[in-house]
């Protein structure tokens, strides 16, 4: 299943699209899919930081421009949109269709009549679900005879310690059917994905003044909390102190820090390989996993996608 991933960022959809691949050979509920497997076979954004980021990464270079000057989206089964969320969120000012950062929305939505792509998926903030976009969306996608399906999903209900709820909606050509979502996840503590290294780091460290200062407002979970969940981090942590990010807690050190990029990355499912070349400094990596996609919600929804794609596929056989 060929994926063209519209507003790609640092790669969400191609990691879990190689996650997925490599769990298919052990995964009995991939056990019928041998052949179609998702792949991103072009990538699009309008910020240049993503570009040593994906490369290094996902051996795709990602085109960069702006969405809303694309004249035809590249040829491929499944197009996957993360549009910006400031329109819809507070932080945002929630001008929706009225911010410039809408257009680019607006702009693949005209195309979707023109190429008629096998499925559509889109993430975004919750606030979305219900706007005139969302509206005219579906309405131009059930005209032109797709299948429609929208979710709240959070990584939480797959057992991941990180709250980090969003909108998404799914989209299948001719009306075919979208299963729901597999949820089924071994549970994960906090703990698994805190580095005991980086209490040594400097860096991460949060003065006591500020800590002294926005302990009310501070979102702060303890690191050996088997029931600790962090709050949704977003592209404003490590520069806000409040509402961007939890914050860890060691009791026996004595100390509070910020989480750092990677121990971020682990809790949004990247791999533990994943790599960020030495020219993204730690500000912008904070900055592009907070505009990022859980790579675990992403994985769960391909899997309904290749799903309903094999269905299809053995029907036209």
């Amino acid at each position: 299943m060929r994926i063209v991933d519209l507003f790609c960022g640092i790669g969400g959809v191609a990691e879990a699209s190689r996650d997925l691949a490599d769990a298919v050979c052990v995964d009995s509920r991939l056990d019928a899919l041998p052949k179609i497997l998702p792949e991103v076979v072009a990538a699009i954004d309008i910020d240049r930081r993503i570009v040593p980021v994906y490369v290094a990464n996902h051996r795709v270079e990602p085109l960069i421009q702006t969405i809303e000057s694309i004249r035809q989206v590249p040829e491929a089964d499944l197009w996957w949109l993360s549009p910006p969320c400031q329109p819809y969120t507070r932080r945002g000012k929630g001008k929706a269709e009225g911010d410039s950062r809408s257009v680019a929305l607006a702009r693949v939505i005209e195309l979707i009549d023109q190429q008629r792509p096998w499925g559509i998926a889109l993430e975004n903030v919750p606030e979305f679900s219900g706007s005139q976009q969302h509206k005219v969306l579906e309405g131009k996608l059930r005209r032109a005879g797709y299948s429609v399906r929208a979710d709240e999903l959070c990584p939480t209900q797959w057992k991941v310690p990180m709250r980090r709820k969003r909108f998404y909606l799914r989209a299948l050509r001719d009306g075919q059917s979208i299963p729901s979502v597999p949820l089924e996840s071994p549970a994960r503590p906090l703990s698994e994905c805190v580095d005991d290294s980086s209490w040594d780091d400097p860096s991460l460290r949060v003065p006591s003044e500020l800590v002294t200062r926005y302990e009310q407002a501070m979102n702060v979970v303890d690191a050996d909390d088997p029931e600790a969940v962090t709050a949704c981090f977003t592209s404003a942590y490590g520069s806000s102190p409040v509402h961007a990010g939890s914050y860890l807690r060691c009791s026996r050190r004595h100390l509070i820090r910020r989480f750092s990029p990677e121990e971020i990355g682990r809790l949004m499912g990247y791999r533990e390989g994943f790599w960020w070349p030495g020219e993204v400094d730690a500000r912008a990596r904070y900055q592009l996993l907070g505009n990022a996609l859980s790579v675990t919600v992403v994985r769960a929804l391909l899997v309904t996608m290749v799903t309903a794609t094999e269905t299809q596929w053995k029907f036209e056989q």
